[in-house]
């Protein structure tokens, strides 16, 4: 076998020529799907709000809702790409200010004063602590060695 059958092998298992590491974004099918999903929940969001007399948080809702479906049906790679990537970095910008503010919160007014709580009335029942007064932990146990415990062990 020559050399050209093994190139023209590997070029059918692996052609490395091709730029096959090309990232495309997301279709237009795709958008749509997910500007249809994201809609419907805003859809229903609305409708809870509107169940419990909150009419003016329930019709901005909606229109929010009726503005990214319209993005997703009509303009999948423009406009509601540019609504998708600004509705990530709120969610990146929430979820910060979650995490440094929130959260230190509620470690210093929860976890702290319970922990304190916890320990305030520690008993130690298992004596781990050295005793000063004691001669020796070594506790007698005479009815353990009589000889008919251990006949059977198993």
């Amino acid at each position: 076998m020559t050399n050209y059958h093994h190139e023209k092998a590997a070029a059918k298992i692996w052609n490395w020529q091709q730029n096959q590491f090309k990232v495309d974004g997301p279709n237009a099918r795709q958008m749509r799907l997910k500007g249809t999903l994201h809609s419907s929940i805003a859809f229903c969001a609305s409708a809870f709000f509107w169940y419990f007399a909150h009419t003016t948080l329930a019709t901005v809702v909606f229109c929010i809702g009726t503005l990214v479906l319209c993005s997703a049906w009509f303009s999948p790679t423009g406009l509601f790409t540019v609504i998708d990537r600004g509705g990530q970095k709120l969610g990146l910008l929430v979820s910060n200010s979650i995490k440094w503010l929130l959260l230190p919160l509620l470690y210093f007014l929860f976890f702290i004063p319970f922990g304190k709580l916890a320990r305030r009335g520690k008993k130690d029942t298992m004596k781990r602590f050295y005793d000063e007064n004691l001669s020796t932990y070594w506790i007698s146990r005479d009815e353990d060695l009589q000889q008919g415990n251990r006949e059977k062990q198993f």
